[in-house]
């Protein structure tokens, strides 16, 4: 999965479910070329559901935010 914020980010978290699993949290890797934040989520079958949200620092701030909540199938 990947986000890209508006301002740009010091830092990018992402947190997410599988099928309503436990919660799963990894820091985020920067991907110059792509402009994103980027975590592989391996080992995902069809219909698959992933409820995922981020936390990041904007560049531009000395806080963090959280975004709402997202839903995926894969």
């Amino acid at each position: 999965m990947w986000f890209r914020p508006d301002a740009g980010a010091t830092f990018t978290a992402v947190h997410h479910r599988i099928d309503g699993g436990q919660q799963l949290n990894h820091m985020m890797a920067w991907n110059a070329a792509a402009r994103r934040w980027e975590q592989p989520v391996p080992g995902l079958r069809p219909g698959t559901e992933v409820r995922y949200w981020f936390d990041h620092q904007p560049a531009t701030q000395t806080w963090g935010i959280t975004t709402g909540e997202f839903t995926a199938r894969h």
